[in-house]
C-alpha cells in the first residue's frame, strides 16, 4: 500500500507533538508543513529535515500531494478545508471543524462535490492514554457506566494568554469550549 501522502496546514504545538508524530510512526509521508510563524518554521525545519517549510499560505502548492491536514488556529479551519477540498485533496481536520452549522453544511458540500474525504477528528483520540482508557471500557474492565465526569486539565497550561486560543472570536469559547466546552 503506497503512503499517505501529506501537507500539514499550522505546525504548532498540536501538530508538532501529536499529529506529526503519530503520522511518522503510521508512515505516511509529510512534504510539506504551512506554518506563519518564524519560530515555529524554524523548528519545523530542523525536526522534519528534508520537509518543505512554508510561511505563506499562498506560496503553499499542493501539487504533490493527496490529503491535507488542517492545524491551523480554529478561525482559518473553514477557508484552509476548503482550500484544500476544492483543489482535490482529502481533508483532515482537527476539532473544532467550524463556528456555524452554515460554515458545516458549506465543508460537506464541498467535500461531496470534489468527491473528496473529510474527516474532523481530535488528535487527542489517537493518544495512547485515551486508547487505552477506550479499550478498557470495550473490555468491561470499569464495571457499569452510569454517568461519566470528565475535566481536562492541560499540561503546559492555557498557551499564551490574549493569542488567538484564548479568544471567543477565533478559537470557540477560548480553550475550555476548544476542549469540548459549549459556544455561548
Amino acid at each position: 500500500m503506497k503512503a499517505c501522502r501529506i501537507a500539514v496546514v499550522g505546525g504548532g504545538w498540536v501538530a508538532q507533538n501529536i499529529w506529526i508524530p503519530l503520522l511518522r510512526s503510521e508512515g505516511a509521508d509529510i512534504r510539506c508543513v504551512f506554518d506563519p510563524s518564524p519560530e515555529v518554521s524554524v523548528s519545523l525545519s530542523k525536526s522534519l529535515p528534508g520537509v518543505r517549510v512554508e510561511l505563506n499560505f499562498a506560496d503553499l502548492i499542493f501539487s504533490d500531494f493527496d490529503t491535507v491536514l488542517i492545524c491551523s488556529p480554529n478561525l482559518h479551519h473553514v477557508q484552509h478545508a476548503l482550500f484544500g477540498l476544492s483543489r482535490g485533496f482529502h481533508v483532515i481536520l482537527e476539532k473544532p471543524a467550524c463556528f456555524s452549522l452554515d460554515e458545516a453544511e458549506l465543508l460537506i458540500e464541498a467535500s461531496v462535490f470534489n468527491r473528496r474525504g473529510l474527516l474532523v477528528t481530535s488528535a487527542s483520540y489517537y493518544r495512547s492514554d485515551v486508547s487505552r482508557m477506550c479499550e478498557e471500557v470495550r473490555q468491561g474492565k470499569v464495571g457499569d457506566i452510569h454517568c461519566i465526569n470528565l475535566s481536562w486539565r492541560r499540561q503546559t497550561g492555557i498557551p499564551r494568554l490574549g493569542s488567538w486560543f484564548t479568544r471567543s472570536s477565533t478559537a470557540i469559547v477560548g480553550s475550555g469550549g476548544d476542549l469540548g466546552g459549549d459556544r455561548k
